[in-house]
């Protein structure tokens, strides 16, 4: 083994020595798809705003009324369907959108009126409305019983939504989740038929072009009303205060790029390899940072695959696609694995969701210990799959063809005597009945967490 030490230069992506994102007017007007498509070709995306601090860095006048910023609330994630974006309905007991897209909807609903309406009632007939969450409305709870069925609970006392939600969450499991025919007439059952009640449905409107998760908003006074109903895209006046507006309207945008710097690592290896060669660095950089795709899944139940532009860990990126998406690219066949392809640029490698847990004890055993050599495994060759363990107890790996002393262990066993008295009509020296109740007890034993015992038994004489 030989020790190097070299410098390697990275792109960091959002510093915090510089600001994470730039900004920049464009003057041509397009609609919201349009300035999305141009801004992801020349710079980043449409605009995304984290902070009031974000607004500042913005030029604090500009010469025309209103700009596309990167916030939309696409109707096809929430209105056409139960959807499986960001933005789509979910229920409250899993946080998850809809697994079965079970629904029933009222006609022209949902509508989201107002710009007001991101929660949902069951009204007469069992049909769905969406509504201002903090009208106060009688509930239904649900709570499951031993066999996984869903029980529906009616409590007769108006709450708002989110009210509702945490007496549920308190005295049974949550505001009630329907996933199919079956549940949605338990639920009707459950309730009055007059009533309008509370169920767990609702949604978070509004999400960033990017992908980003930033909650931040800046609404003009009059808000975000989607007047006429059609209003899915935002932008923002003269004065930095957003509105609401078709997404089919021409309007000049605004775009960011993400800003990089160079930063210098001084790393320092202990390895076999030649650092200086550029496929040896490049693998090295590989470690730390890739592109990925996520996955979502239709009501068809489809995978649909999403490609993020934004180099992360693999545990990053899976973090992220399981809080904007469904998880990481699952891919289960050559269809999925066609789809997955055409989804990402062809020239880059992208992160999936495949993983694995390297490195299990002979015996089964779960143990996660371990205690690596300083040079820890580096399975040199491709083929040193076997652990050993050196005079200081420091583990290496190793080929499992070489041949080594080893260390065993032995499951201490110890023998303890029950005395245990029956009182029984039948014959106790009997081998069937003995080997029975022997049964019984292996099962009993079993059922709470005892295993690998063996047991005997004796009669003792009567005194």
């Amino acid at each position: 083994m030989k020790t190097l030490q070299t410098f390697l230069d990275i792109g960091c992506i959002s510093c915090s020595e510089v600001p994470p994102r730039q900004y920049y007017y464009v003057n041509k007007a397009l609609n919201w798809s349009e300035a999305q498509q141009y801004c992801r070709e020349k710079y980043t995306d449409l605009a995304t705003f984290d902070s009031m601090d974000d607004l500042k860095r913005l030029k604090p006048k500009f010469s025309y009324s209103w700009a596309w910023i990167g916030l939309h609330d696409d109707p096809a994630a929430w209105k056409t369907s139960m959807g499986n974006e960001s933005n789509s309905w979910r229920w409250s007991a899993t946080g998850e959108t809809s697994r079965t897209g079970f629904q029933s909807w009222d006609s022209n609903c949902p509508d989201y009126y107002k710009g007001e309406e991101a929660c949902v009632t069951m009204g007469g007939g069992g049909l769905w409305n969406d509504v201002n969450c903090n009208t106060s409305y009688p509930f239904l709870c649900f709570y499951v019983t031993d066999q996984n069925k869903k029980n529906y609970v009616l409590i007769n006392q108006a709450m708002s939504w989110s009210s509702a939600q945490q007496y549920c969450r308190t005295n049974y499991k949550d505001l009630a989740m329907i996933e199919n025919q079956d549940e949605h007439t338990e639920a009707l059952n459950a309730k009055s038929s007059t009533y309008k009640v509370w169920i767990g449905l609702y949604r978070e409107p509004w999400t960033w072009s990017d992908g980003s998760t930033s909650s931040f908003r800046n609404w003009y006074p009059s808000g975000s009303d989607n007047y006429g109903g059609n209003q899915h895209c935002a932008a923002e006046d003269s004065d930095h205060a957003w509105s609401d507006e078709i997404c089919s309207g021409k309007k000049v945008f605004i775009c960011h790029q993400v800003s990089k710097m160079k930063t210098t690592l001084r790393l320092k290896f202990i390895t076999n390899a030649d650092l200086t060669d550029p496929k040896v660095k490049a693998q090295i950089l590989e470690q730390y940072a890739y592109t990925f795709l996520c996955f979502a899944v239709t009501d068809q139940n489809n995978k649909s695959y999403i490609f993020i532009n934004q180099p992360m860990s693999w545990s990053s990126a899976q973090q992220y696609c399981r809080d904007n998406h469904k998880d990481l690219a699952m891919i289960e066949n050559r269809e999925e694995n066609m789809e997955a392809l055409n989804a990402k640029p062809s020239s880059s490698i992208v992160w999936i969701g495949l993983y694995r847990e390297p490195w299990t004890w002979s015996d089964g055993s779960t143990s996660s210990f371990t205690n690596w050599y300083p040079s820890g495994i580096d399975n040199y060759g491709g083929h040193q799959p076997c652990g050993t363990e050196n005079t200081d107890h420091e583990w290496g790996d190793e080929r499992c063809s070489i041949e080594r002393v080893f260390v065993c262990h032995q499951v201490s066993k110890r023998k303890t005597t029950l005395r245990m008295k029956f009182i029984i009509d039948a014959d106790l020296t009997d081998p069937k009945v003995k080997a029975q109740i022997l049964e019984k007890l292996q099962l009993l034993l079993s059922s709470g967490g005892w295993t690998g015992i063996q047991l005997q038994w004796t009669i003792e004489p009567k005194k």
